[in-house]
């Protein structure tokens, strides 16, 4: 698993708001260590990538989410892996906009509009595998793809 750090998110009574995001290269054997990290860091959102589930891990989504958060997500249906998703507080409204994968298969995405108070926040949340002998798609293809 790894970090990629957290953003707060001012408002203007000067609480914020924090996002986190985790690479988390399957949750299943992680879900007491990201509930951990969670409660800790006291993280109101939480973007995961590569989180590996299919669409019969209800058990484990519910694992993954300390009490008051939920969980959405987009696995990733046409191969083993990849999947992006949000954990977050359930004092927050979250939508999901879209969701897929790039036209040249470089990256999949999922875009989440967030509403809480008097606030609006549209995530999305990105993912691009690496080049593999599964996934021969290089990060030029990428570069290409991304401003689309």
């Amino acid at each position: 698993m790894h970090n990629s750090g957290s953003l707060a998110l001012n408002s203007r009574k000067q609480q914020h708001t924090i996002l986190c995001n985790i690479n988390a290269r399957s949750v299943k054997n992680k879900t007491a260590e990201i509930v951990d990290y969670i409660c800790e860091t006291k993280a109101d959102l939480v973007a995961v990538t590569e989180h590996w589930l299919t669409v019969s891990d209800s058990a484990c989504r519910t694992e993954l989410c300390p009490n008051g958060y939920k969980i959405v997500d987009h696995v990733r249906s046409d191969r083993r892996g990849g999947g992006t998703g949000l954990i977050f507080r359930e004092a927050f409204d979250v939508k999901k906009v879209e969701a897929g994968v790039s036209d040249g298969n470089s990256y999949e995405f999922s875009e989440w509009l967030i509403k809480w108070s008097s606030h609006n926040l549209r995530i999305v949340i990105i993912y691009r595998p690496p080049y593999s002998v599964n996934h021969r798609v290089s990060f030029s293809v990428f570069l290409s793809e991304f401003p689309k």
